[in-house]
């Protein structure tokens, strides 16, 4: 088992210690979540694509595991795109959501909602047309804390 003070023999260029601060220049690319603190975690994990005017899941979190959460949704149909910016918590109960900025470059593409399914706040879109539009959603989720 390895501990600081073997990690401390090692060749450092290879290891990052706790106790020293480091600074990085160039791209971090992380496949999955980002967890900070503890509290709060980002996550890009939802891509999906719908050519229904239906309402579509299309993001969802875990109501006891998290208070709320920042999301951006980026909607694409050919050349055209949206980017909607989201805050949204919950009771347990009943989830609810502020649309506080948007942006399109050639109309309207999706209208958004959420809800509570099973346990699950659900982030909902609908299309404003059938043509093929693609969704992602990035999201930075607080953890709950009691």
């Amino acid at each position: 088992m390895n501990n600081a003070s073997t990690l401390d023999n090692l060749d450092s260029t290879q290891f990052l210690r706790s106790d020293q601060s480091d600074t990085m220049a160039g791209i971090l690319s992380i496949n999955g979540s980002l967890m900070i603190d503890s509290s709060v975690t980002f996550d890009t994990d939802y891509t999906v694509i719908s050519s229904s005017t239906a309402e579509t899941e299309i993001g969802s979190f875990n109501y006891s595991t998290y208070s709320g959460a920042k999301l951006i949704i980026t909607a694409e149909s050919g050349t055209k795109k949206q980017i909607t910016e989201l805050l949204v918590t919950h009771n347990n109960t009943t989830a609810i959501a502020v649309e506080y900025g948007s942006i399109d470059t050639d109309g309207v593409l999706a209208t958004y909602d959420v809800d509570i399914s099973g346990s699950n706040v659900r982030i909902l879109g609908t299309c404003t047309s059938t043509d093929t539009t693609k969704f992602t959603l990035s999201k930075q989720m607080t953890r709950l804390t009691y």
